[in-house]
Parts: C-alpha cells; sequence; structure tokens
C-alpha cells in the first residue's frame, strides 16, 4: 500500500474526539497506515468555551473536543497516546463556536491550529492549502450551510450561514484538486443548490462533504465526482458499529473509498 499517499477523511463527529483518535488508533492497526494528516467536513464540535444554550448536546461524546480545548490536563492525556501522530485539518460546520472561527478567518486568514497542542488546523471559507506537497495536491475549504435550508437555527445564529461572496472566490480559482465542504449537493439530505453551483464553478476533480449524516458513494457532476461520509456514533470506538463515517482518500489518484483504504498492493 502507498501509505504516504492515502489520507483518512472524517465526516461529523460532533465533539467525539476520543472516537475520532480511536477510530485513527484502529486504522493505523489494522492498515498500517500512519498518515500526517487527517480531514474532516465540518462540525468537528469547536467550541472553545462556553457551549451557547441554544446548541443540543445529545451525548457526553459531544462534549469531548470542548472538554479538550478547555482543560489541559485532558487535552495532555489524549496527546500522549502514542498514536495520536497526526494533524486534523477541518472546515467549520453549523454545529461550532460561530463567533471565534469567524475572528480566526479574519485574524489568520491562511488557516490556523485552534489548540495549544497543535494537533487541530482550521481552514476558513475559500482558503486554499496543499494537503501533499509531493504530489502538489491542493485542497479548497467551504463551510457553512445555505441559510435557507435551516431558516430557524439561521435566526438563532446567522453565523451559520455561508457566504456567497466566498462561492464567487472560490469560482475564480484554478486547479482545484480538492473542494471540501460542510453541506452537500441539494439532492442529498439537507443539502444545497448552491453547493451544485460552487462545484459548476469551481470545477473540482473531486468534492467532499458532510452535513447529511449518511454516505453518498458517488455522485458525478460533469467530471467532477462528490461523496458525502456519514456521522460518527456516539461512542468511543465507533469502527466496532460502522464505517461509513469515514474514508480513505489517495492524494496521487484522487480515488476515494470507505472502510478500506485504497489501493491495496
Amino acid at each position: 500500500m502507498a501509505k504516504k499517499d492515502i489520507v483518512p477523511v472524517f465526516g461529523d463527529i460532533h465533539g467525539n474526539l476520543e472516537g475520532l483518535v480511536n477510530t485513527m488508533e484502529f486504522i493505523q492497526r489494522e492498515f498500517s497506515l500512519f498518515p500526517d494528516i487527517v480531514l474532516q467536513v465540518g462540525d468537528m464540535g469547536y467550541f472553545p468555551g462556553e457551549i451557547p444554550s441554544t446548541e443540543k448536546i445529545r451525548s457526553d461524546q459531544e462534549l469531548l473536543f470542548h472538554n479538550y480545548l478547555s482543560d489541559f490536563d485532558y487535552s495532555r492525556r489524549i496527546c500522549d497516546n502514542a498514536s495520536f501522530s497526526y494533524q486534523v485539518v477541518f472546515v467549520r460546520g453549523n454545529h461550532e463556536d460561530q463567533e471565534s472561527l469567524k475572528n480566526l478567518s479574519i485574524n489568520k486568514p491562511h488557516g490556523s491550529y485552534v489548540d495549544a497542542q497543535k494537533r487541530f488546523w482550521f481552514i476558513p471559507d475559500a482558503q486554499a492549502v496543499c494537503i501533499d506537497n509531493e504530489n502538489y495536491i491542493s485542497l479548497v475549504g467551504f463551510g457553512g450551510i445555505d441559510s435557507s435550508t435551516r431558516p430557524k437555527a439561521y435566526k438563532v445564529e446567522r453565523l451559520i450561514a455561508f457566504s456567497e461572496d466566498k462561492i464567487e472566490e472560490i469560482g475564480n480559482m484554478s486547479g482545484i484538486d480538492i473542494l471540501m465542504t460542510h453541506q452537500g449537493p441539494k439532492d442529498t439530505v439537507s443539502g444545497s443548490d448552491m453547493i451544485d453551483v460552487l462545484i459548476d464553478l469551481a470545477r473540482p476533480k473531486i468534492h467532499l462533504h458532510g452535513h447529511s449524516h449518511r454516505e453518498y458513494s458517488q455522485t458525478l457532476f460533469g467530471d467532477v465526482r462528490s461523496y458525502g461520509l456519514g456521522k460518527m456514533p456516539s461512542i468511543n470506538r465507533p469502527f466496532l458499529e460502522s464505517n461509513d463515517f469515514y474514508g480513505f482518500l489517495d492524494t496521487k489518484s484522487l480515488d476515494f473509498s470507505f472502510g478500506t483504504p485504497i489501493p491495496l498492493y
């Protein structure tokens, strides 16, 4: 297996940090795969301060990333895990501290770590990053959701909405290999036709998204392949239950698979 070219991708984890770390430990053990980075499509559960009363917390697992950000002893214990040797790169979802991420986007527009341990890197909307220096693979992030698809939530927190200005900005870019959005296209659950427009304008080689909380194996937009990832279960070792919430991107071929890394050779 060309291990250096394989990047794990996670769907919405909703704060379940230990689920992500334990799943990565399983991936490392099962496939002898030790990536430098892991991608996450939003709804990371980024709440560095007090969680707003409007945010529904459905399980203790949804508080784990918040605990990591706010409790030094807990974060140190997580990072002392020898298998946690990678960086998690994520875009904003609609279940995050939107004000904090907006400020990070303004003050550090090229992206930034969000934790003292420097394990989690936030990509602002319309920011491009290189995730594979050898193959020169570019990834552009676009977070948030279409306000018209969640009008009640938008009334409470207007910053969950994505920016049409950023859609135009991404549309003016060229040579995008990977477009990673939180929301999916209009034909996915809770999707938006604005994502269809964005894909058509950006013409990436591959599109990855979450938000729908279910797997979408492959949808074609012309020659653009789009994949949707499910939601991580609210248990600490979710890989024993399902694998639709994580997949593997081959940065050399830009192939994508669920459950088992490709190619195997």
